[in-house]
């Protein structure tokens, strides 16, 4: 058995399973479509932890990397690289998701407003009737 070697492969797998997450994770926030969202969200944090708790002990003992043959090390510094790039795209668009939502919120809430000096009543112009503890309809388009 090869432990830098095992330990790096370890590594690895869970740097692949991580860009796998991200990648779902990412096209669901490009798309705006939040359903199992929380679920890879919470996948994710469980490999992340799992991949900062093995990348700390790679980094406590050099010497295990230093035992790796260069190949290996760099293939490691390339999946290294290639799941930061993707964490990237993820933090961007989770950035932009909820600024998208915050607006609808804002939206929202400034619409069901009742206008000051505005007409009761149904028309143009006119001001709904409030609501004693009533839903507010509102129809929302996927795409931003």
């Amino acid at each position: 058995m090869n432990e830098p070697a095992d330990r790096v492969a370890g590594v690895m797998a869970l740097l692949a399973r991580l860009s796998t997450v991200l990648d779902a994770e990412n096209a669901r926030l490009r798309r705006m479509q939040l359903t199992g969202l929380a679920e890879l969200i919470a996948e994710k944090e469980t490999l992340t932890i799992a991949y900062e708790r093995e990348l700390a002990a790679l980094r406590r003992e050099p010497a295990l990397l230093a035992g790796l043959g260069r190949e290996r090390r760099t293939a490691l510094e390339v999946a290294i690289r290639d799941f930061q790039t993707r964490l990237a795209t993820s933090r961007r668009l989770s950035a932009s998701a909820r600024q998208v939502l915050e607006d609808i919120v804002r939206l929202v809430a400034s619409t069901a407003a009742p206008r000051a000096g505005a007409p009761a009543g149904y028309g143009p112009g006119c001001v709904a009737p409030a609501r004693q503890g009533g839903a507010l309809p509102v129809a929302l388009n996927r795409r931003i």
